[in-house]
């Protein structure tokens, strides 16, 4: 007979053992969607990130003297 220690163990590598089985498909599915493409440039990368053209700030209103 096995003791219950040595069980469990077992059947946590087990658990452990098709997790990763399992994660692994599913981590380089992710990984392949957000990596960009291996030729696209920095310049390239944050030109299709961009949103659009940043308003400026306003200037500084003046404080009145009081």
């Amino acid at each position: 007979m096995v003791a219950p220690e040595a069980q469990a163990a077992t059947q946590a590598q087990v658990v452990w053992a098709a997790l990763a089985v399992t994660a692994a498909p599913v981590e380089a599915a992710v990984s392949a969607a957000v990596r960009p493409p291996p030729t696209w440039a920095a310049g390239e990368l944050a030109q299709a990130v961009e949103v659009g053209p940043v308003a400026p700030a306003a200037p500084p209103r003046a404080v009145p003297a009081g």
